[in-house]
């Protein structure tokens, strides 16, 4: 196995993980802003205090900011989805929304390869996500 698909899969358990620990809270709308916080403190260290982790432009910096604004919102809003419904509809809805607006929006504005294997796996996961939204 390579390193990156290792990271990968550390990547995706880890998620997985915080969105578990995150629905068994019994409010996670408060839980997530802690973690928020305690993330923004790392990453504020994390920027100043280690080499090499500078900004080499202010159009970088903007980009981060910005990243991490609506990295934020998704979790206020995974959040208040995990007060709602069940861990299993938020977790599919969420991963496999995110499939199906990313992958068009990355081969029309990103240049991606969009090949027709791959809209045909982004057509059921669509579907997918349909059949669990209806059914939860």
């Amino acid at each position: 196995m390579s390193d990156g698909t290792a990271a990968l899969l550390a990547s995706a358990f880890l998620h997985a993980s915080w969105n578990a620990l995150l629905k068994r809270e019994r409010d996670p709308q408060v839980a997530v802003l802690g973690v928020l916080a305690a993330a923004l403190v790392v990453a504020a260290v994390g920027a100043v205090a280690l080499p090499g982790s500078g900004f080499p432009g202010s159009g970088s910096l903007v980009w981060t900011v910005a990243a991490g604004f609506f990295e934020g919102v998704y979790f206020l809003a995974l959040a208040a989805a995990l007060s709602r419904a069940t861990y299993g509809a938020v977790y599919a809805i969420a991963r496999g929304g995110a499939l199906v607006l990313v992958w068009p929006a990355a081969a029309l504005l990103l240049g991606e390869r969009a090949t027709p294997s791959g809209a045909l796996g982004a057509l059921i996961v669509a579907l997918g996500v349909t059949l669990v939204a209806l059914a939860g």
